[in-house]
């Protein structure tokens, strides 16, 4: 049985990159709150901008090694009961956090908090780039660049309520549920993003990562 449709006014969106060698991607949900179906190209320009705001000059990027870039965001957007818009927009960020860094299968680990109220299976961001400045040992994440993410995406967050692009404004951020006590649901639900925090340890994504891109 096919996942189900993600709603109206929502969207699945793609970050995707290279570090290096290896290509990585991160998958994120969001829900538009105004938007004129006539120009849906300006949800798309939003997304993107949310994203390449995201890892921007002011944010995550500055903690990612320089080897680091945000090179494309692809949209899904659910218009309608019976229409889906899709677009592919070329981004152009890269990291700022330091000459040499860790490799392709070691990330930063981001856990959302939001008011899902289920007990585990939530949602998760692994974030490659990981610079060598950023470690205090081979395994533990300096605690002050932990702070400072940990703002960033609060500011984030928040910044991305009153984001406009043209027709479309306000995109939110946050984890969509497919299933619920082993089922899957018949639609979705949608849980903002109250606040991400990076663990205090790095993770591993060696399924989640190319490492040998061509």
């Amino acid at each position: 049985m096919p996942k189900a449709e993600i709603p109206v006014s929502s969207a699945k969106i793609d970050a995707i990159g290279t570090y290096g060698p290896a290509t990585w991607a991160n998958v994120f949900y969001a829900v538009i709150d105004t938007f004129d179906p006539a120009h849906l190209q300006d949800v798309a320009a939003l997304c993107a901008d949310a994203i390449a705001n995201l890892f921007g000059a002011s944010h995550i990027a500055t903690k990612l090694a320089d080897d680091w870039q945000l090179e494309t965001t692809r949209v899904r957007f659910r218009d309608s009961t019976d229409s889906v818009y899709r677009a592919t927009i070329a981004s152009a960020v890269g990291g700022t956090g330091g000459a040499t860094g860790e490799p392709a299968q070691v990330s930063y680990l981001i856990d959302w908090q939001t008011g899902d109220p289920r007990k585990g299976g939530k949602p998760r961001t692994y974030l490659v780039g990981v610079p060598d400045s950023a470690m205090t040992d081979s395994v533990r994440v300096d605690g002050g660049i932990r702070a400072d993410m940990n703002a960033m995406l609060v500011d984030w967050i928040e910044a991305n309520l009153t984001r406009s692009h043209g027709t479309a404004s306000g995109i939110v951020f946050g984890e969509m549920s497919f299933v619920n006590a082993k089922a899957d649901r018949t639609t979705p639900l949608f849980y903002p993003f109250i606040a991400g925090t990076v663990s205090p340890e790095v993770a591993t994504q060696r399924r989640r990562v190319n490492r040998l891109r061509t």
